[in-house]
């Protein structure tokens, strides 16, 4: 039998752990006694692993993947939550196997135990796919992702045929635990409860309810959330004094590229691109998904101008290329330059377009609600601005239109449309 331990003595433990032992072991006495049973018996295994499975997830795949321990007082918070989630459920198919009919309280136990195992699962599943624990950063791209690009990351990491016979086997197992609790459940009804054990698991089903509405937004994953969530919400400030910050960036108009050079600027932005699956920057990567581009990176390299692992564009015959004038650069033709060593700010699409497109960088201490954007940079400088964009009606798009990152808002002209066909 494999023990689970905390060590009461560490920092913090007498803080956190120590106040709710008592408790705690208070209330699982009580549920034994409320669904005449003990806590480790046949009839308890389902729910005791699902409970169990909300204590230690993230706290593994954590220090797994830090190789340090979860902070103290979280660690308590998830463990009063794996044991409330036992509780409710135990608790509450005691108190429902006399009164609803079986099946009906059997699909209710099932889809209950679906949910609570479904942060587990996802965390599990993340952890197995990139050996890297649920971050901020990676439960933001889950937040923007919808259901359309869910199937298509499925597919593509997964493939069309396991990712069937996983779900097939979620069903399996899904059947199993019905059948399961609908034996249980047809065993509570031989047995007689008294009125006292039926008020001590209700005791036990109100305490359990209570605790999961307390520490539930308390625990690890749900702190983790809080600040995606947070920082979304700090999104839409960018809205508030927008015409002041205008107002205050100072550019003389006549002096822009728009007055001295008339002509159209072209800013494409391509989202969740990797320079290492373009073979024009990656030579070794075996696709030639970029014909064009990489078209350009003939004749510079027999001018000895460029590393060899990096293909070279085509330059100007009366360029001079010294490591003044092109350190990083390799220009194309006299005009067209490859940004050969660009590399994103951040790890996710919105962060990366805030720091992008607005004041905001790892340079200054700016926050990008309170900062212009290079649409009204432009706006100032005398372009008129327009944008176009094809994203899905979705939680991404909505907040995306309000964001400082897709100054579509600020723009003289928008079109958001939901094909990629015909587009413009």
């Amino acid at each position: 039998m494999n023990v689970f331990y905390l060590d009461v003595g560490q920092l913090m433990g007498s803080t956190y752990i120590i106040p709710s032992i008592l408790p705690m072991i208070s209330i699982l006495t009580l549920a034994q006694f409320g669904t005449d049973d003990i806590i480790f018996s046949r009839r308890h295994c389902l729910n005791l692993l699902t409970g169990l499975a909300w204590c230690m997830t993230f706290i593994l795949v954590y220090t797994w993947t830090y190789q340090q321990a979860w902070f103290m007082s979280l660690i308590c918070y998830d463990f009063v939550v794996g044991t409330a989630i036992f509780l409710f459920l135990s608790s509450l198919e005691s108190l429902l196997a006399k009164i609803f009919p079986i099946k009906i309280t059997a699909a209710l136990i099932c889809a209950l135990t679906f949910l609570f195992w479904l942060i587990p699962f996802v965390q599990a599943v993340y952890y197995c796919m990139f050996w890297h624990c649920l971050s901020p950063a990676s439960l933001m791209a889950l937040y923007l992702t919808n259901w359309r690009e869910s199937i298509d990351f499925i597919r593509a990491n997964i493939g069309d045929v396991p990712a069937i016979l996983i779900l097939l086997t979620i069903g399996f197992l899904l059947r199993k635990v019905y059948l399961s609790h609908e034996k249980i459940l047809i065993e509570l009804r031989e047995k007689v409860f008294d009125k006292y054990k039926i008020c001590a698991a209700a005791v036990t089903f109100i305490t359990a309810t209570w605790a999961l509405i307390y520490f539930v937004p308390q625990t690890s994953i749900a702190g983790l959330w809080k600040v995606v969530t947070d920082y979304v919400a700090e999104t839409e400030k960018y809205s508030v004094g927008h015409s002041e910050r205008v107002a205050t960036l100072e550019i003389d108009s006549t002096k822009t590229l728009a007055q001295k050079a008339k002509g159209t600027v072209i800013f494409v932005i391509g989202e969740s691109a990797s320079r290492t699956y373009m073979q024009a920057f990656n030579p070794a990567f075996p696709y030639e998904n970029t014909t064009w581009l990489s078209s350009k990176g003939t004749g510079i390299r027999e001018q000895g101008l460029v590393d060899e692992k990096y293909p070279a564009p085509i330059i100007d015959k009366d360029f001079k290329a010294t490591a003044e004038n092109t350190p990083n650069l390799a220009p194309s033709d006299g005009e067209f330059i490859i940004f050969k060593n660009a590399y994103a700010s951040w790890s996710q699409t919105v962060p990366v377009l805030q720091r992008a497109l607005t004041e905001q960088s790892q340079y200054n201490d700016k926050e990008f609600y309170n900062s212009v954007s290079i649409v009204d940079a432009a706006k100032k400088s005398g372009y008129k601005t327009f944008w176009f964009s094809n994203p899905n009606t979705t939680a991404r798009l909505r907040l995306l239109q309000k964001l400082p990152t897709f100054p579509s808002g600020r723009t003289t002209l928008t079109i958001f449309r939901t094909s990629t066909t015909n587009l413009y």
